[in-house]
């Protein structure tokens, strides 16, 4: 990711990178070391895993989700760029907790900016065979948020995708934005191939 030149590099993780115990120590250690933010009731937390036994397993971090919020300012406006994990460790099916949808708006009402966005994993407009099986609470938080662009991943394929919501009177578009290792073929099992 260091050769990537860009002035601005944001990463999440995905259902792969959630397939070690220790994924979020690995993340903070090779991709950014940020602030991760924890639920305000941790008691209300449903998701599976989301905390782990550090005293067992030697890791550091016993908080397994990965959300934050970057501030980056680009072209003269500041940009709120909400991250959101939808991975359960193990697994390759989403899975977002409600707890911390409600902790990140929190954490978003202190903030201040001129546009925010969304990246997340999973689509939350479609699916595939390993869906986000609570989609419409992150549809909830979005129109709730005021955000208009969705970023995610997961299927390897690329689409936009515009969904209006005419009795709150709310639009958003979600890019799924496909990956490095998908060549989008027909009948191409092997996700290992490269866009040049």
């Amino acid at each position: 990711m260091k050769s990537i030149d860009c002035q601005h590099i944001v990463s999440i993780p995905g259902n792969h990178d959630k397939r070690n115990i220790r994924s979020a120590d690995y993340f903070r250690q090779y991709i950014d070391d940020i602030e991760v933010i924890r639920p305000l009731n941790r008691e209300n937390c449903r998701k599976k895993n989301i905390y782990l036994d550090g005293n067992t397993n030697g890791i550091k971090e016993h908080f397994t989700d990965i959300n934050f919020l970057k501030n980056i300012t680009t072209n003269g406006e500041s940009l709120l760029i909400v991250c959101l994990d939808s991975n359960s460790l193990y697994e390759d099916n989403g899975f977002v907790d409600k707890e911390m949808l409600r902790t990140l708006s929190h954490a978003i009402s202190k903030e201040s900016y001129d546009r925010i966005i969304l990246l997340n994993h999973h689509s939350i407009l479609d699916t595939d065979s390993d869906p986000l099986f609570n989609s419409r609470i992150v549809v909830e938080f979005v129109r709730e948020n005021n955000i208009e662009h969705v970023f995610c991943g997961h299927t390897h394929h690329l689409s936009i995708m515009r969904s209006t919501d005419l009795y709150h009177k709310h639009s958003f578009t979600q890019y799924k934005n496909g990956s490095l290792s998908s060549g989008n073929t027909l009948n191409d099992t092997n996700m290992f191939l490269y866009y040049k």
